[in-house]
């Protein structure tokens, strides 16, 4: 991600109010786009279209649109890392021809497997026929908008990727709607679905304006699930760890059965979306700031590494990166903090806006709070990845799988004031363990370079 942090930076050198609006708008819908705008339309839906319809209907639709999220997001898991792993690799190599035929092999990976697996789980659905069919074309739509943004976080044209996913949604929001109206949940599904082709459409296109076309598709990127499995599995264990506790939660005693085995939980799920929305500002100033300073000093470390300099130049450099990096977690942190302390005091007052009984304020703090954690957990990711410590990303991504699945566990059938809790303890426990390892690697980050290099 680092070459789009550098872009939106050249974009910053006017310092007007308007550019840096853009800059922002650009870094967090580039890095947050999907689940952003779809709970933002989701929300328009419930508040300008839906109520008019079945409350069971629009249930189901709302659930089957998280759901499609939710395991769209595991499953694409397994290949984001690799991919954006591979295509760096390619750019490394003086190679861009070859970002296309990566796309579409990508591309017709995503759509089989997922296809397969979305088609075995609706097929013991409860629903009708036409609802599977408008289900599985969001979940598959969906999965394929997660690999286009791996491939346009490289791209220049962010004024028409953010047109696009406002094109895209505003299409879905009316389409549900309209018919949504004449013909029940069918129509919302259909609706939202037209919406999201036309966003995936749109994203392709891009991709194959900004890039030269080499061959037609290229499955070479597959063998670096062998080089790196690493990074395959980190990608699961980290998507799978964002949705453990909703999941346990959902088919637990206290979950909502909507329909078939269609399952919510109120008020956890909307207190964590809510959450979520919190660290969008963290999101947008870590592109504009971490990926940026701190990925020229980055380069200028191992430029000097490169170069055969001296030790003491090579320390120089490690200097002055990991000061540049303590200043930008310094900056993310105060940015975070205060957004979580704003969001924490007012909460009362957004609780009733979105329609929330106020009771549920408690809840919807404790996800505040575990948010902030998660928003450093992400942050500490992306540097551990920075420094290819493949090995400490995958142990933090099933530590935090794995904590978050076993405390959830333990708060199920408990009162409702413990809802929360699971999660941000094991945010606050995975942070805790990643910095310990991130830290670790650091202070021996010239031993570490060298040792990982092949004999000669």
């Amino acid at each position: 991600m680092a070459g789009i942090g550098f872009r939106l930076r050249e974009m910053a050198t006017r310092k007007t109010f308007g550019e840096w609006l853009k800059l922002y708008t650009y870094s967090a819908v580039i890095f947050s786009g999907p689940w952003l705008i779809s709970i933002l339309a989701l929300a328009a839906l419930s508040i300008f279209a839906l109520p008019a319809m079945q409350e069971q209907d629009v249930r189901l639709f709302t659930v089957t649109i998280v759901y499609c999220y939710c395991f769209s997001l595991i499953a694409t898991g397994v290949i984001q890392l690799v991919v954006t792993r591979y295509v760096s690799d390619q750019f490394y190599m003086r190679n861009p021809d070859a970002v296309v035929p990566t796309f579409v092999g990508a591309i017709a990976v995503t759509v089989l497997f997922q296809t397969v697996t979305g088609t075995v789980f609706l097929f013991f659905a409860d629903v009708d026929f036409l609802y599977k069919v408008a289900a599985l074309g969001i979940y598959v739509t969906v999965s394929v908008i997660w690999v286009e943004m791996l491939f346009l976080s490289a791209a220049k044209d962010y004024a028409n990727i953010v047109i696009s996913f406002g094109i895209g949604y505003l299409l879905s929001f009316f389409g549900a709607q309209v018919l949504g109206a004449l013909f029940g949940v069918q129509g919302l599904a259909i609706g939202f679905l037209v919406g999201q082709v036309l966003l995936m459409a749109l994203l392709m296109h891009r991709i194959f304006a900004e890039y030269r076309f080499g061959q037609g598709f290229d499955f070479q990127f597959l063998g670096h699930f062998r080089l790196y499995p690493t990074l395959a599995g980190a990608g699961v264990a980290y998507n799978a760890a964002i949705w453990i506790d909703k999941i346990i939660l959902w088919y637990s005693p206290s979950g909502l059965h909507i329909h078939s085995f269609f399952y919510t939980h109120f008020p956890y799920d909307s207190a964590m979306f809510v959450a979520y929305i919190t660290i969008v500002p963290t999101l947008s100033v870590f592109l504009l700031r971490i990926e940026t300073d701190f990925y020229l000093r980055y380069k200028n470390y191992y430029g000097t590494i490169l170069q055969k300099a001296p030790l003491d130049v090579i320390l120089a450099r490690k200097r002055e990166m990991l000061d540049v990096l303590k200043s930008a977690l310094y900056t993310v942190l105060v940015y975070q903090g205060t957004v979580t302390a704003a969001a924490f005091i007012a909460m009362p007052l957004l609780v009733t806006l979105i329609g929330v009984d106020p009771a549920f304020t408690p809840i919807f703090r404790v996800a505040t709070i575990g948010a902030f954690f998660h928003a450093g957990l992400l942050v500490l990711m992306i540097i551990v990845l920075y420094f290819d410590f493949r090995g400490t990303a995958l142990i933090v991504s099933v530590v935090f799988f794995l904590t978050n699945g076993t405390f959830t566990l333990l708060t199920t059938g408990m009162p409702d004031w413990t809802l929360g809790w699971g999660y941000a303890a094991s945010c606050i426990l995975t942070l805790a363990l990643g910095m310990f390892m991130l830290l670790n690697r650091l202070r021996h980050l010239e031993y570490l370079t060298f040792m990982r290099q092949p004999m000669r």
